[in-house]
């Protein structure tokens, strides 16, 4: 029985020692994704980041911080013109990662702004899109006054959107002819 025993406390103590050593590292881990974010190395923290929300989904500050990394990804990087399907699906992707932070602990208030925020520019991005969809198909239509409008909706909700740029001056050209 003795051996059993002690056998016994020996499993646990290495046990206790593993789950230590884990969280150790998962803190060392979060830690160093943070100085990489504050010291604007986004693409390391984002790595960083993704490693340890899989090693804890449940940190809230771990999501928080990964929402606020893929938002300046965005920024730091100037990826595509904001209008496209891609950075459409990132945005939701940051909402998502706020989402969770906010599941994790409903008392997060940065995660919280931040995600509406977001959710603001979402919804701008999209209704530019769709602005710009409009403007293309009255263009096609000959409707250049309308087309016009259209684009004008577009450059409003997105001032960073190339195409609607473009085709407002093609719209403007067109019903001057």
């Amino acid at each position: 029985y003795y051996l059993r025993k002690s056998e016994n406390e020996n499993f646990e103590n290495q046990r206790i020692g593993k789950e230590t050593k884990i969280k150790n590292q998962f803190q060392n881990k979060l830690n160093e994704a943070i100085e990489k974010y504050k010291s604007d190395d986004f693409t390391g923290a984002l790595s960083d980041l993704i490693y340890v929300t899989h090693l804890d989904p449940k940190n809230s500050i771990a999501f928080y911080y990964r929402g606020m990394t893929r938002m300046n990804v965005r920024n730091y990087k100037g990826i595509i013109a904001e209008y496209t399907k891609g950075v459409i699906q990132n945005y939701k992707g940051i909402i998502d990662d706020f989402n969770t932070a906010i599941e994790l602990n409903p008392n997060y208030t940065e995660a919280i702004e931040n995600r509406e925020k977001t959710r603001i520019t979402l919804d701008n991005l999209i209704a530019a899109e769709k602005s710009y969809d409009m403007g293309i198909q009255n263009l096609n239509k000959e409707r250049s006054a309308e087309a016009i409008l259209n684009f004008t909706e577009a450059i409003r909700l997105n001032k960073n959107y190339p195409e609607a740029h473009c085709y407002l001056a093609i719209a403007n050209r067109m019903s001057n002819e």
